[in-house]
């Protein structure tokens, strides 16, 4: 992915502050995600397809071969931490973790991560 944003980036004719205007984000972060130092979250990855007029896919090859998860629609606005309805499951999605591996990093068993995101669930439908 490193470079590939930039390409379609500079293809296109903006600059990273336009992007970054037309995204709501700060400058570094546009430049981080053209290095490869961190991938954007679902949400701004289609807004950048939209803007460069290419297919999500084009701009994240990874996602065509299933090593980054695309979030459903509700939940991909970013929103404040701890404010979406089920947040330790979008969190985890976020991350590309499965439950194991979630519950290896806190040391928890992976039952227990998916009654807590059970549990969240059910707290929305109250």
């Amino acid at each position: 992915m490193k470079n590939v944003l930039k390409r379609a980036r500079e293809l296109s004719g903006y600059s990273q502050r336009e992007i970054a205007d037309a995204l709501g984000v700060a400058v570094t972060t546009i430049s981080r995600w053209e290095n490869g130092h961190v991938e954007s979250m679902p949400y701004y990855r289609r807004k950048l397809a939209a803007l460069y007029e290419k297919k999500p896919g084009e701009l994240f090859p990874a996602l065509m071969i299933g090593k980054m998860i695309d979030l459903p629609p509700e939940e991909q606005q970013p929103e404040g931490r701890g404010k979406h309805p089920n947040f330790l499951r979008r969190e985890r999605r976020l991350r590309n973790w499965s439950q194991e591996d979630l519950a290896e990093k806190i040391g928890a068993a992976r039952g227990s991560i998916s009654r807590w995101e059970q549990k969240e669930q059910g707290a929305k439908r109250l």
